[in-house]
């Protein structure tokens, strides 16, 4: 498969065990629970697929195989993988681990439980349309009155990620997703995972893995509508505020 400067392959992490979203993930993934009248994926991971300039899809999974027909659109190149790791530790960096030969040129990475509304997605899909470079997806610190648990990172005046922690004191942005890795960026990732094993990676999360590359990869932050974006993983009472605050 060939992948062009401009087009790209998408990674959507979706092996959580969806517990937060219980007793609306017994029989599906969070990935296909409904918010009003759409599924998480149809209102975000479908439309990034459907930019146009997606040349393959890969899902890593854990549970309800048979959930995931949709995915699988005439003409559209996609594949599902399980998660073969333990479910007591952190999925995403398993997930990587598991994705790693699906990583080739440019590479979106998405979690399965981001909603990000209409105009984020416009934002996502305009910036991976113009720019060619690794780019972060995220919320200015200053969107939240309280810490947010997302991974932390530094946004020096320039707009370039500069820090990149979970563990950051001095920090004026968070990560959400999606993240665009530059074919460069895709390449020294896939290296670090091949050389990796799953006591160093796999039971980081994601973007804790992809810090590593801040030395070596520079990073834009592309701040998105908190007003228009919810992670429902991240939402207390999750049934009754998702159909509260979601926006289609």
């Amino acid at each position: 498969m060939v992948v062009t400067i401009s087009s790209f392959s998408l990674v959507v992490f979706s092996a959580g065990s969806g517990n937060r979203l219980r007793p609306l993930t017994f029989a599906r993934p969070k990935l296909f629970v409904s918010l009003r009248h759409k599924t998480i994926y149809e209102a975000t991971v479908e439309k990034i697929e459907k930019h146009g300039k997606c040349a393959q899809s890969t899902y890593v999974i854990k549970h309800h195989r048979h959930a995931y027909k949709p995915v699988f659109r005439k003409g559209h190149r996609c594949t599902l993988l399980r998660n073969p790791f333990p479910s007591n530790i952190s999925h995403c960096g398993s997930s990587l681990l598991t994705a790693k030969h699906k990583l080739i040129g440019r590479t979106v990475l998405i979690n399965s439980d981001l909603v990000m509304g209409a105009e984020n997605i416009r934002a996502f899909t305009n910036k991976l349309s113009s720019n060619s470079k690794s780019f972060v997806c995220g919320l200015y610190a200053s969107a939240s009155s309280k810490p947010l648990d997302f991974q932390r990172v530094f946004v020096d005046p320039t707009g370039r990620i500069t820090s990149w922690s979970l563990d950051l004191q001095t920090y004026n942005g968070y990560v959400t997703g999606p993240i665009l890795l530059s074919a460069e960026a895709t390449m020294e990732l896939k290296k670090h995972l091949f050389e990796s094993s799953f006591r160093t990676v796999g039971k980081q999360p994601c973007f804790s893995v992809l810090s590593t590359l801040i030395h070596r990869t520079e990073f834009e932050f592309v701040a998105l509508d908190h007003r228009k974006l919810i992670e429902v993983d991240t939402i207390q009472d999750h049934r009754e505020t998702l159909f509260k605050r979601w926006v289609p």
